[in-house]
């Protein structure tokens, strides 16, 4: 019987123009099967179709639900409107898109409810909506204390599942005075540093539990560069916390702009957009900027790992144009 003062888990949902798919990603969450209680906090960004009438008939289906909505904002904001709804101990995210597997959670859940880790974390599957796997993103059953936790972060690569924000279960209290910024992208992975700072025990589970949709507003299919400056504003955020609560890590974050710099100017040039040229003087003046700081560090030099020192070498030699040809020639060669 569900009890609104004795919720485990509360999940928030995010949405905005999902009239089509938000049924479907609040039903993955009902179909769990748990003892424990779960409240689920739908946040309406400001919809312009009919997502707002598909929440309220959610709302009066399932009385588990919270239902609320705002101006449009974001994703970002929408989150952190739904965490004051939070009753439950622990709290996670589910984006309209997207969906959990239902019957995987259900075992996660009494996980959680016994180790009562302070996170934890789980892989992923890319779908195409057509209901085809792209990718898969398992993880190895491990356990980290304190100080390790913030690393799983700091070496962040584009292939990794530490960067989001929706393949976790964190304690709620962990997101006392967190930063919430509005970006384009980027946003997942300064809440998540933040988070993880705070973090005593965190644990990664083996399996594939969440869904994640690829569609034509995915962050790899939107072509133009404007939006994904945020990437940059990003690093700096990062930068920005490191600096005032994790010095060592500081060369981790100098990295990640570097690298950040160096694939947006590639991408430019890839893409053969007129109007994302005006953007290359700012990518290099980052790029130099932090790369000088890099240098500069007592253990600047360390943190690179040899892809990177070869890719800068290419860079600074050829450039992104002569980068973007040798690519091309690689991918003539290969399918020739």
């Amino acid at each position: 019987m569900y009890n609104i003062n004795n919720i485990f888990l509360s999940v928030i949902l995010p949405t905005y123009n999902a009239q089509t798919s938000l049924s479907k990603a609040v039903c993955s969450i009902e179909n769990v099967t748990s003892e424990h209680n779960i409240q689920i906090i739908i946040v309406d960004d400001g919809s312009t179709d009919e997502t707002y009438s598909v929440c309220e008939s959610l709302a009066k289906k399932y009385h588990n639900i919270v239902f609320v909505s705002q101006n449009n904002s974001g994703p970002s904001a929408a989150r952190l409107h739904g965490l004051s709804y939070v009753k439950g101990e622990y709290v996670t995210f589910l984006d309209a898109d997207d969906y959990w597997d239902s019957e995987a959670y259900s075992c996660l859940i009494e996980h959680i409810f016994y180790n009562r880790m302070d996170i934890i974390e789980f892989g992923y599957r890319e779908v195409y909506q057509d209901g085809h796997t792209r990718l898969e993103y398992p993880l190895e059953n491990t356990i980290k204390i304190e100080n390790e936790i913030i690393k799983r972060t700091a070496t962040y690569n584009r292939d990794e599942t530490a960067y989001v924000v929706w393949n976790k279960i964190y304690k709620y209290s962990l997101f006392k005075n967190v930063v919430f910024p509005n970006f384009f992208c980027g946003e997942d992975l300064c809440v998540v540093t933040q988070v993880m700072s705070k973090a005593k025990t965190y644990e990664c589970i083996q399996g594939i539990f969440y869904n994640y949709m690829i569609n034509d507003t995915s962050l790899t299919r939107v072509k133009s560069i404007k939006k994904k400056l945020d990437c940059i504003t990003c690093g700096e955020f990062i930068l920005a916390f490191y600096t005032k609560h994790h010095t060592k890590l500081i060369p981790y974050a100098l990295r990640y702009l570097v690298r950040t710099a160096i694939s947006l100017h590639i991408e430019i040039v890839r893409n053969n957009i007129n109007e994302d040229k005006k953007f290359i003087p700012y990518l290099k003046n980052k790029y130099h900027k932090y790369l000088w700081q890099l240098f500069l560090g007592k253990k600047g030099l360390f943190c690179l790992t040899f892809y990177d020192y070869i890719r800068i070498i290419v860079y600074v030699a050829i450039g992104a144009n002569g980068y973007v040809f040798i690519s091309k020639l690689k991918h003539f060669i290969k399918n020739s």
